[in-house]
C-alpha cells in the first residue's frame, strides 16, 4: 500500500489497538486486585506457596508464551481473545506487584481503626484500601501499559514457521512496515534515493 493508504488507515488501527490495551488492562486489573488483596490480607498460607508459583511465571518474558499461546490456544480463541491474552502477558505482572506492594505496605492498625468504627468489607475496600494503594495502582497501570505497548507489535502481527497471524492495528502496520524496509522500521524504502 501506498504511503498515503497507510497515513488514511493509521487513525483506525491506532483506534483498534488501543482498545486492545485498554481491554487487556482492565482484564489484568480484574485479576490483578483481588489477587493481590486475597495474597496481602486473606491467605498467608497462599502467599507463602502461591506467590513463589507467581513470581516464576512472571519471570518468563511474555514473547516466550506466544508459541503456546499460538499452537495451544488459538483452535480455542478467536483472535483477537489471543491477541488480548498476549498483552495480558505482558501487562499482568506490573499490576499484580505493584497492587500486591500497595497492599502489604498498609499498617495492619489501619483495618482495625476501620473495624472500630464499623466499616463493613466493602466499605473498608472503597473507603480505605483502595484509595490508600492509588498510588501503586498509578505507578503498576503506568508501568503495564508499556509492557503492553511494546507487546502489541508482536500481538498483532505474529509469524511462526509458515503459519502468520495478524490483526489490524498499528502493531501490524508496524512489522508490514518493518518487513517492506528489510527489517528496520527507520531504514529508507528501497526505492528512495537517500
Amino acid at each position: 500500500p501506498s504511503i498515503r493508504q497507510q497515513m488514511l488507515e493509521l487513525p483506525a488501527a491506532m483506534g483498534t489497538s488501543v482498545l486492545r490495551v485498554v481491554a487487556a488492562f482492565l482484564i489484568s486489573l480484574s485479576i490483578a486486585l483481588p489477587l493481590s488483596i486475597y495474597f496481602a490480607r486473606v491467605s498467608s498460607r497462599a502467599s507463602r506457596y502461591g506467590l513463589p508459583v507467581v513470581e516464576v511465571i512472571a519471570s518468563f518474558p511474555a514473547t516466550a508464551l506466544f508459541p503456546v499461546i499460538i499452537f495451544e490456544l488459538l483452535p480455542y480463541l478467536t483472535g483477537e481473545g489471543a491477541a488480548i491474552l498476549m498483552l495480558m502477558t505482558g501487562m499482568m505482572w506490573y499490576l499484580l506487584f505493584n497492587l500486591l506492594s500497595g497492599v502489604r505496605s498498609l499498617p495492619p492498625d489501619l483495618s482495625e481503626a476501620a473495624r472500630s468504627f464499623g466499616a463493613n468489607r466493602g466499605l473498608y475496600l472503597r473507603r480505605v484500601l483502595l484509595p490508600a494503594i492509588f498510588p501503586a495502582f498509578v505507578t503498576g497501570a503506568i508501568t503495564a501499559f508499556g509492557g503492553g505497548w511494546n507487546t502489541l507489535i508482536v500481538a498483532e502481527y505474529l509469524s511462526v514457521g509458515s503459519r502468520t497471524f495478524q490483526l489490524f492495528g498499528v502493531g501490524q502496520m508496524i512489522d508490514l512496515g518493518a518487513q517492506e524496509r528489510g527489517g528496520c522500521p527507520c531504514s529508507p524504502p528501497p526505492s528512495s534515493p537517500w
